[in-house]
């Protein structure tokens, strides 16, 4: 059997056709296996760019939230700002009314510490005085009007004798504080049983009227236990004793008969803005 030789430069090529495919190959692959991983990287750079949009977003509406906020609280702020001048007005009113009512209260103190009455104290001159129980005469509260408080009340003699009345005024007044400012100026009546009747004296600075003043004020009150009976009777002891002026007269009376006593006082010193004057 004859062998044909195969042509060294045949063999040659084929060799050298077979190396290029395999190199094609290898450098295929390779080029295949690179954009693999330029697409892997692509895709995460894809991945960052949309959590970055989305962070980007949220962003973006916490602050159209924010100015939201802010504008809703500039127009309260305005809303408030254009309110300031009602509520300091409001302020100033509510002021003027509580400086009103202070004025109000001090009026009502005032006026609860302007009273005063005319008070007198019955009794016998035996010829020792016998001050007779239960014979005390009490005016109503005197006016501010340069008006008469007058009272005339009853009795029963508890002794044999002529009659004297023991009389002042009580006063939360600011007058009644000497000669120069009387409490109020008085008139005492006693009658008795016949008819006879005696009055003060006359008072020559009150025109000639039976009117004597009360030069000095008592209290209206007393905070010593001694005197726990006065509103029956005078208060006889301590700071709270009254202060009386007395009156004496000539008319008789017998015991167990009646008689009557009349007492009127008037404020001479009224004022117009000071009820307690």
């Amino acid at each position: 059997m004859s062998h044909r030789q195969v042509p060294l430069a045949l063999v040659a090529a084929a060799v050298a056709a077979v190396s290029l495919f395999a190199t094609s190959t290898a450098s295929a692959a390779s080029a295949s296996a690179s954009e693999a991983k330029q697409n892997t990287r692509i895709k995460q750079a894809l991945k960052g760019l949309t959590a970055a949009q989305v962070v980007a977003a949220a962003q973006s509406k916490s602050l159209t939230d924010l100015k939201t906020l802010a504008d809703g609280i500039d127009t309260r702020l305005k809303t408030l700002e254009g309110g300031v001048p009602q509520i300091l007005g409001g302020i100033d009113q509510l002021k003027t009314g509580l400086t009103t009512a202070g004025a109000g209260l001090t009026q009502l103190k005032t006026l609860a510490g302007a009273t005063e009455y005319g008070i007198g104290q019955v009794v016998v001159l035996t010829p020792s005085a016998v001050a007779q129980a239960g014979s005390f005469v009490v005016t109503p509260d005197i006016p501010d009007t340069v008006q008469q408080a007058q009272t005339t009340q009853q009795f029963v003699a508890g002794a044999s004798g002529n009659l004297a009345v023991l009389y002042g005024v009580r006063s939360g007044e600011s007058d009644g504080t000497g000669s120069a400012n009387p409490a109020a100026l008085c008139r005492v009546t006693v009658t008795n049983a016949g008819g006879t009747t005696q009055t003060t004296a006359a008072n020559p600075n009150a025109g000639g009227l039976p009117f004597q003043p009360v030069d000095n004020k008592s209290t209206l009150t007393s905070t010593d236990p001694a005197n726990a009976g006065f509103p029956f009777g005078l208060k006889q002891t301590g700071a709270d004793a009254d202060q009386t002026t007395t009156y004496v007269s000539t008319v008789p009376v017998a015991m167990n008969a009646t008689y009557t006593v009349g007492l009127s006082c008037v404020d001479t010193s009224p004022s117009a803005t000071d009820p307690s004057a």
